[in-house]
């Protein structure tokens, strides 16, 4: 998978973006973290919604990258809530269930967990192209 450039500006630059990562399956959600942040991202991880909504608050994040399964409320439900408090913050929910092709719906989008980091990477370049 390509990553990022290694343009130092561009390093520069993905320190401003901050993404906080969730899932409450710990493999995935700190390897996400810890590619996140070798790629030069503030990456913050939770492991359930409640957690990611107390993290929020001060951590502010511009992406969310969420699990549809959480322990305590679904990642669309979790959506819905980033989307009443922090409208500027984009969302990629991922479902290990889920094998079509990456679905945009009502301003989500839906990924594989198998492509999520890779989806994720074309998300926080985007924003990063939009500053």
């Amino acid at each position: 998978m390509p990553g990022p450039s290694n343009n130092p500006d561009s390093k520069q630059n993905r320190r401003s973006l901050r993404v906080l990562v969730v899932d409450d399956f710990y493999p995935v959600a700190n390897a996400f973290v810890s590619s996140l942040a070798t790629n030069f991202y503030e990456a913050r991880v939770a492991y359930s919604a409640a957690e990611a909504l107390d993290i929020a608050e001060q951590f502010r994040p511009h992406a969310l990258i969420a699990d549809v399964i959480l322990p305590d409320m679904d990642g669309f439900q979790l959506a819905a809530q980033f989307d009443a408090r922090y409208p500027d913050c984009h969302v990629l929910l991922m479902s290990a269930s889920y094998s079509g092709t990456p679905k945009n719906a009502g301003g989500l989008r839906l990924v594989s967990k198998a492509s999520a980091l890779e989806e994720a990477f074309r998300l926080l370049d985007g924003l990063l192209g939009s500053e």
